[in-house]
């Protein structure tokens, strides 16, 4: 208290006015602006010099409104005015003027000189500091308002004429009205709650098709529940959804006045009543709408992050009990749209866009997780998904997203990546059974999600026959480091011969490796097992595509046999064991391929089959190139076009073997707290 004294009194001294200013502000923030001004009062009433005084009343008006009037006693301070209103000094009267006129923005008109008339129009100000105590009690002043400035009863001055004249069909008379309605609402800043009558006809006045007398309407319900106050809420039902309807309006300043009212509704009712027509007015189509009305609604809210931890559960609530393949059908349609433009939209808006493209990812990944249980559960139609996959790549074809990434257009390819997750975990669960998925797809083979999901297929063959291939070798080395264990032999002759073996713990595990192998059809298949076997006298087939059959007289394939026959496959040589192929059946296996590609029906595969030859025998480039040589150049160019496409779509595959898939296992596990 006394320090509080001799800061009061050093406010006049023009050196240390400014830093005895910024202590008072202090202490008011950490105590209460009530408590320093309270202990002015007397000490100005006796300071000796009117200097003193005249400071003082500046810093009381600068702290007034950076404090507002929350928990301020304003009679005691309408008193104490009214001392320096009577003082001989010029300087004293002005200054407690201006402390009146800072009290008058927040409190409302009352009778007092011409000072009021200058902040006549000016909106109170939002608090910029608050005191410890009134943030612990939780109190806010208005009481104590209410109780000096008492409301107006102005239901009287809303006469039957005027009223009607609001809804006249000539928009003149209906401003002349709505001229009267703001003159009395400007001047009186605390109604009674008592205008029911009057609401109906500002709804539709809300809706006007003239855009002046609808923000003339939104003028007025600001100003309307900025003095009704809290009583206002009964009126929120009926008035926010025209409002917001507002927010639909292409002119900015249109909807910048619907921003403005509902900042005035907020403000004087709170955000509870209005949440509830949120619902429905956020399921409209309109962008902007949706956009401003997100916007505010995250610069509003205190606790953006306890808000978005519970709209994120929400979601993933909605996720988890809503009919699949209709989820899954508006997700990818949203995809689309989202991401189809962001190549053309400003910097702005494609923040904004990009935002709502993650946000539908990241429901896809959440989706994805669960999509083979959804197929077992019978609760997801893999053909609807398929159909719903093959529209998103006609929207935009994947040869535009991979110029997006390299033109570096926001998200690059990541939607097309989403997409292929999808497509890799339905060749997961449904294996080569997805084919008999696509009769929703209009002549399947000739659409964009065909030759994914047969390379995704394949490559998950492959992955399956290494995976038992290493098995089955793990499997034989282990029994043959076992027996080779118990004992060894020494050299013997075999009878009737005069060569001679050296029996050896080798001699027994190679005999050991090859009994093994010709049991074991998944490691007889494997190309290190082939190595290992006695070459066949029967000829390999020489025409690319058919199946070999790599079993021995003793074990026929037959089909009911159980034996698993190996995929189409073109003859490789591996190891020294097996024999190279020679030149001559090098070139009729690419006349055969060349064929194919020559004959309509079989282009796509041909080619596909060209490119497998010449990764697997990347020294018959010369042959390659002088078959090709014998084509038209413009069918050379749809070939090495073709081959192009089917190297950077596996790259893409193994791409996504490797890295994309695992890291998409990783965002799904954290979807529900990014969602």
């Amino acid at each position: 208290m006394f320090v509080t004294v001799v800061l009061i009194e050093k406010l006049g001294d023009i050196k240390l006015k400014k830093s005895a200013g910024d202590a008072l502000t202090a202490f008011s923030e950490k105590i209460s602006l009530q408590f320093v001004i309270s202990q002015a009062y007397d000490p100005l009433r006796k300071a000796k010099t009117p200097k003193t005084l005249a400071d003082s009343l500046t810093w009381m008006h600068g702290a007034i409104m950076e404090f507002g009037i929350t928990a301020l006693q304003v009679r005691e301070l309408i008193e104490f005015l009214k001392f320096a209103l009577s003082s001989h000094n010029a300087a004293v009267r002005t200054n407690a003027v201006i402390v009146l006129g800072a009290l008058r923005v927040f409190v409302g008109p009352a009778a007092i000189d011409s000072e009021f008339e200058k902040v006549a129009d000016e909106a109170p100000p939002k608090a910029l500091k608050t005191s410890v105590d009134v943030i612990s009690k939780g109190g806010s002043g208005k009481d104590s308002i209410e109780e000096l400035f008492p409301k107006v009863d102005v239901s009287a001055q809303f006469t039957s004429k005027m009223m009607t004249e609001c809804n006249d069909d000539k928009w003149k008379v209906r401003k002349d009205a709505l001229n009267q309605v703001l003159a009395i609402v400007d001047a009186n800043k605390k109604i009674k709650p008592n205008l029911d009558d009057f609401i109906p006809i500002l709804k539709e006045r809300l809706s006007d098709s003239n855009k002046n007398l609808q923000m003339m309407a939104l003028d007025i319900t600001a100003k309307l529940a900025t003095a009704m106050g809290k009583s206002f809420d009964r009126h929120i039902i009926i008035l926010v959804a025209p409002i917001i309807a507002v927010l639909t309006d292409k002119k900015a300043t249109v909807r910048g006045s619907a921003i403005g009212t509902l900042d005035a509704l907020a403000n004087a009712c709170g955000l509870d009543p209005l949440i509830g027509s949120f619902s429905t007015s956020l399921a409209t189509d309109n962008p902007l709408l949706r956009k401003d009305l997100l916007s505010w609604l995250s610069e509003l809210v205190d606790g953006g992050q306890q808000l978005s931890k519970a709209l994120n559960v929400s979601m993933v609530k909605v996720l988890e009990n809503s009919n699949r393949n209709r989820t899954y059908s508006a997700l990818i349609s949203i995809l689309e749209k989202s991401s189809y433009n962001l190549r053309e939209v400003d910097a702005a808006t494609a923040t904004t866009q990009t935002k709502l493209t993650e946000l539908i990812m990241k429901c896809l990944w959440k989706l994805a997780k669960t999509l083979q249980d959804n197929l077992k559960a019978g609760i997801l139609s893999p053909n609807q998904l398929l159909r719903d996959i093959n529209s998103f790549f006609l929207a935009t074809p994947p040869a535009e997203w991979k110029r997006r990434a390299a033109e570096k257009v926001p998200l690059g390819e990541i939607p097309l990546r989403t997409i292929k997750t999808l497509l890799l975990e339905l060749v997961t669960g449904l294996g080569d059974n997805v084919y008999e998925h696509l009769d929703l797809i209009e002549d399947p083979q000739s659409s964009y999600v065909y030759p994914y999901l047969h390379h995704m297929i394949e490559a998950t063959k492959k992955d399956k026959l290494a995976s038992n291939s290493t098995i089955a070798y793990n499997d034989i080395s282990g029994c043959s480091s076992s027996m080779s264990s118990g004992r060894s032999f020494g050299s013997f002759s075999s009878p009737g011969s005069d060569s001679t073996y050296a029996s050896t713990d080798t001699a027994r595990t190679s005999l050991l490796n090859e009994a093994s192998i010709r049991n074991n059809p998944l490691a007889r298949n494997s190309p290190s097992a082939r190595s290992c076997l006695p070459t066949r006298s029967s000829p390999v087939p020489e025409v690319p595509g058919h199946i070999e059959t790599m079993s021995n007289a003793s074990d026929p394939v037959s089909p009911a046999s159980s034996h698993t026959p190996m995929t189409p496959k073109f003859t490789t040589s591996i190891g020294s064991a097996c024999s190279l192929d020679s030149d001559e059946e090098m070139n009729t296996q690419l006349t055969q391929i060349f064929f194919k590609i020559g004959t309509r029906e079989d282009t796509k595969k041909g080619i596909y089959e060209l490119y497998e030859f010449q990764k697997q025998h990347p020294d018959m480039k010369g042959k390659i190139a002088t078959h090709l040589s014998r084509t038209g150049p413009y069918f050379q160019s749809y070939i090495r076009r073709g081959l192009a496409n089917i190297a950077i779509e596996e790259e893409d595959k193994d791409k996504e073997r490797a890295n994309l898939f695992p890291q998409n296992s990783n965002n799904y596990d954290n979807t529900e707290d990014n969602i």
